[in-house]
């Protein structure tokens, strides 16, 4: 019997498993949006970014976005954003690298039946802070969030930037054949 199931039903582990991949996929935007917006070449962006963990990729992200956004109601919407997703990401660093366990702990019962109640709690601690805790009711919404978030950041990302990128080129070609 394996750690992870005497503790974790397969729903949670599976929101795990989930969360692994929701956040993955967000990463890969984050770096995509820091190369658009940045006006860089995904050589050149690696070259940034291949060391950082994904909270400071979202702060280099929110930091670009800020110089390039004038509208005080847009920053304010991109800063609560990214500030969504930096809290999930702390969820996810929990729920992947958390020590997890019934909740309460380890009792004699749990030694010997090894078989899960659904009620456990992961807790990561980092440096000189107090562990930081995320309960299996929480886990299991932390994928649908992150996926939430993710789609509302493409949306941001394809109204505010791509989609002026493509009217802009589209009205220098116009202009181009107009002149020639």
């Amino acid at each position: 019997m394996s750690h992870s199931t005497s503790v974790l039903t397969e729903p949670q582990l599976a929101a795990i498993g989930r969360i692994a991949v929701e956040s993955a996929h967000l990463e890969n935007l984050v770096d995509m949006m820091i190369s658009s917006v940045a006006n860089l070449s995904e050589d050149q962006t690696s070259i940034f970014l291949s060391k950082a963990m994904l909270s400071a990729k979202l702060d280099i992200l929110r930091d670009l976005g800020l110089l390039k956004l004038r509208s005080k109601i847009r920053q304010d919407n991109f800063r609560r954003i990214i500030s969504d997703l930096k809290l999930l990401n702390g969820q996810r660093t929990i729920a992947i690298h958390g020590k997890w366990e019934p909740k309460g702990g380890f009792k004699l019962k749990d030694i010997i039946y090894f078989s899960p109640s659904g009620e456990a709690e992961a807790s990561h601690k980092r440096g000189k802070k107090e562990p930081t805790k995320l309960s299996s009711a929480q886990l299991l919404k932390v994928p649908i969030k992150i996926d939430a978030s993710c789609t509302e950041l493409y949306k941001f990302w394809i109204e505010l930037w791509v989609k002026p990128a493509v009217r802009r080129s589209i009205t220098k070609e116009r202009l181009k054949k107009q002149l020639s």
